[in-house]
């Protein structure tokens, strides 16, 4: 990212999501002002922002850090490894 620019993916994983703006102010009951900061950069993020805004696009936080489509590629790396563990064909459980 260059400087002024968030160095997180906010605004794509709106779109992702098919959402607008207006979606994640009625799902955080957040001040326009406060969201649209964030989406373009002018503020920075906390873990509480973070967790908040992972909760209203139903996604884990750190998933905010990266683009959807990385973010999905590891889910289903994941639920993949996780299914060859249950059907023995890997040295190592799930916890």
């Amino acid at each position: 990212m260059t400087e002024g620019q968030p160095n997180w993916f906010l605004r794509e994983w709106i779109a992702d999501k098919k959402m607008r703006q207006k979606d994640l102010l009625d799902r955080t009951q957040w001040q326009k002002s406060k969201l649209s900061k964030l989406v373009n950069g002018g503020s920075n993020y906390t873990r509480e922002t973070l967790n908040a805004l992972a909760v209203a696009l139903g996604i884990e936080p750190y998933e905010l850090l990266m683009r959807p489509e990385r973010a999905r590629a590891i889910r289903e790396f994941e639920y993949s490894a996780y299914k060859l563990a249950a059907e023995g064909r890997m040295p190592f459980r799930p916890e």
